[in-house]
């Protein structure tokens, strides 16, 4: 059977840190990426209890928008592309726990650490129907459905947005507020040693576009046997977690706004996730996203969950 495919793209920041905690800036790989350095001796920024607990409760949420929002007959194909640094990646563990739990998937699946480009061999291997899987939970039950998901894939493309000369200061709140006083008059300043806004966009835009052609390549067709036959759609969801700064950035771009405006956009939460769209020219003074009817709206979280 011939299918269409639909691609889906959801913003989620990382939960509350241990930097937020101590209201400390770590935007430096070096200090916030440690799981991938595998030293013992630096502090880790991950999770808080907290933190942990509030991705717990959005995850679930996430899970249970994507099988209302997705249509029935469709075979949903998830893809988590997260940020190296340890905060993102206990958020992006939490949230591939949420969406296992809610399919009652497997646990097999592919080795961590892959890069992007694997992603098209690995990220197929897991599936349920409601036919082979059940669970205790009422909220997490099993849709009729196919569903295939592979583990979070971290990618340096999508690090925090570099702070400069404020790297590991606290109170972070005023240092943050210098930059953005900065940003809205220039989004190409390296003030004070910090990444601009138009290099945060272009490595975002990067990444996300070979996210795009992986997930366009993966197809319909690509390891699931016999249960293909039985799906009409492909729906593809590509789940990405990132950091306060690059995420309102993005967004900005998204709406098609000037990247200078980027504190103009309402925050995006620690723990909150979005279902976003590209605008197009004529919508650029809106914020497109895609609510549970199919109805467009002006509205910036209608398709959102928000921890505030």
């Amino acid at each position: 059977m011939s299918s269409a495919s639909k691609h889906h793209l959801v913003l989620v920041r990382h939960g509350r840190s241990i930097a937020n905690e101590e209201n400390r800036i770590i935007s430096d790989p070096t200090n916030g990426a440690i799981d991938g350095q595998h030293d013992s001796t630096k502090k880790r920024y991950g999770l808080s209890s907290a933190g942990k607990a509030m991705v717990a409760e959005s995850a679930a949420s996430l899970a249970d928008y994507i099988d209302a929002y997705s249509q029935d007959n469709t075979q949903l194909q998830i893809h988590i592309v997260c940020s190296p640094f340890d905060r993102t990646r206990d958020t992006a563990d939490i949230v591939f726990k949420g969406l296992q739990a809610k399919w009652a998937l497997s646990s097999e699946y592919p080795a961590a650490g892959a890069s992007a480009s694997a992603a098209t061999a690995t990220a197929t291997t897991t599936t349920t129907t409601a036919a082979t899987a059940t669970t205790a939970n009422s909220r997490h039950r099993p849709s009729d459905r196919v569903v295939r998901m592979g583990l979070p894939i971290p990618h340096s493309g999508l690090v925090e947005r570099f702070f400069g000369d404020f790297e590991g200061q606290a109170p972070s709140t005023a240092l943050y507020e210098a930059v953005w006083a900065h940003d809205a008059l220039d989004p190409g300043h390296r003030e004070h040693g910090v990444e601009s806004l138009e290099q945060v966009m272009a490595r975002q835009r990067q990444v996300l576009g070979e996210w795009g052609k992986t997930t366009r390549m993966m197809g319909a067709g690509a390891g699931a046997g016999e249960q293909e036959d039985k799906v009409e759609k492909v729906e593809k969801w590509i789940v990405y977690v990132g950091h306060g700064d690059p995420l309102q950035i993005l967004q900005t771009n998204m709406k098609g706004w000037a990247l200078e405006r980027h504190r103009e956009l309402n925050h995006h939460e620690v723990a909150e996730w979005r279902h976003v769209e590209w605008c197009t020219p004529a919508q650029a003074e809106h914020y497109c996203i895609a609510p549970i009817d199919g109805t467009r709206q002006e509205q910036a979280l209608a398709a959102s969950c928000a921890y505030n």
